[in-house]
């Protein structure tokens, strides 16, 4: 039932985010020399391989439990992606992992939705949400593993920045 609701989250965000997005961003990966993290940027390292994106939808939501916060990075910047969802909105520390209070997959290929690698563990730390002037700042590391058990380590994650969408969405 929680993957079930996770995809149906992730589903919904993302044919929400894609209605009010342009055709800017269709420009291809970003260089991975460059180590700096701008303004609604989101950086991380999959295996020791840098990804430099940025955030494609970061949305707070209320499924009736509580208000939530989903980050996406944008497939349109790198194809390698990564999506969390964590049970909460407030500055601190949210575990990854199916019994933690945050829970998200790593995507190698966004065009391959079926190779999915779901955190295992891990945590996701918010350092600073600011709902007035709608930004998120955050780091974030742990295990991602696929159906075939294959684990890759995500390391030095960092949100700066994040454009948060304004509001919270109700499911």
């Amino acid at each position: 039932m929680k993957q079930f609701i996770f995809i149906i989250i992730t589903f919904l965000s993302l044919a929400i985010g894609s209605c009010s997005r342009s055709n800017k961003h269709l420009t291809g990966k970003r260089s991975a020399t460059a180590n700096t993290c701008t303004d609604n940027s989101i950086c991380f390292k999959v295996n020791g391989d840098l990804v430099q994106t940025s955030g494609w939808n970061i949305s707070r939501f209320d499924m009736g439990k509580g208000i939530g916060l989903n980050i996406t990075t944008s497939m349109h910047d790198d194809k390698r992606t990564i999506m969390i969802n964590i049970r909460g909105d407030k500055a601190g520390s949210y575990s990854l992992g199916d019994m933690g209070t945050a829970y998200g997959d790593y995507k190698p290929d966004y065009n391959d939705l079926l190779n999915a690698f779901s955190f295992q563990d891990g945590t996701i730390r918010i350092l600073k949400i600011d709902t007035v002037s709608n930004r998120l700042n955050a780091t974030f590391e742990g295990t991602v593993k696929n159906s075939e058990g294959k684990t890759l380590p995500v390391t030095e994650g960092k949100i700066t920045n994040g454009k948060l969408a304004p509001g919270v969405t109700i499911y």
